[in-house]
């Protein structure tokens, strides 16, 4: 559980990093509090990118450690990021969140698969369908469709371009795609972590564009990304969804199973 939230806080901080080479004008920032990576970014980009995971994994954790992080998320005119608590956190993470007037406002859930093993539950793409590997040449055609696949979700259109092309530009991440007679209809992005049990997968930037919705290009972006991960030596791959989302019941449906629910805090 340990190495899955290690893993949560190395994509965040990876995630920022890739954001300030999109958009090298902006003041992004990630900096560490209590041993986990903390995201501000600006508010309008919500807690996707304002956000602090691994917190208070190896030790104790102070109140002033915490409100040390309010003060420059308001010095930099940022949204106070939200705090997630995985249930391994060291157990003077609760007192401190609750005395630096933090409370639990959702929850997260993080699921894992174990890759080991000859075989592994793919579902074929559906007919018409291809399921591909993103090239350089795709990267404006994969914005556009992030943007599509997730515009309903009410977030700003800025924040998902910026999210396609962040992924798009990591080195660590290769992005899978799913085309139908030459357009991209959904798209699926994997990173790769070295960590104490093993190279591991994260699956993320999952998104299909709304009139090609329930005909399983998720499941087969799913599939063929786990077959990825698998053949270059990965032993487990982790995905992060909202409690209770349709996102949280594909991924259960392709086999993974819940690592740990953590909840998330918000200042009051």
């Amino acid at each position: 559980m340990s190495c899955f939230e290690n893993v949560a806080a190395r994509q965040l901080k990876r995630q920022i990093k890739s954001c300030q080479q999109v958009h090298p004008d902006e003041n992004y920032l990630w900096t560490r509090l209590a041993d986990g990576i903390a995201a501000i970014t600006k508010p309008e980009y919500t807690r996707k990118l304002n956000h602090v995971a691994g917190f208070a994994m190896r030790g104790p954790v102070t109140t002033e450690e915490i409100l040390n992080l309010v003060t420059i998320a308001r010095s930099k005119g940022g949204m106070i990021p939200e705090i997630d608590l995985c249930p391994l956190a060291h157990p003077t993470a609760l007192t401190a969140l609750t005395s630096a007037g933090f409370f639990v406002n959702n929850f997260a859930n993080v699921y894992a698969k174990s890759l080991s093993g000859d075989s592994l539950p793919i579902a074929p793409p559906p007919p018409g369908i291809e399921i591909v590997t993103a090239g350089l040449s795709d990267r404006e055609m994969f914005v556009r469709a992030s943007v599509d696949g997730a515009r309903d979700t009410g977030r700003p259109v800025e924040l998902l371009e910026l999210l396609a092309r962040s992924a798009f530009n990591r080195s660590d991440t290769v992005v899978f795609l799913a085309m139908a007679q030459n357009s991209i209809v959904g798209g699926g992005a994997l990173a790769v972590f070295e960590t104490d049990l093993g190279l591991m997968a994260h699956l993320y930037i999952d998104t299909t564009v709304p009139e090609f919705r329930g005909r399983g290009i998720q499941m087969a972006l799913m599939g063929e990304r786990l077959r990825h991960s698998q053949q270059i030596g990965c032993v487990w791959a982790t995905v992060d969804a909202r409690t209770g989302s349709a996102s949280s019941r594909n991924i259960e449906r392709a086999g993974f199973q819940l690592a740990y629910t953590k909840p998330t805090f918000a200042k009051q």
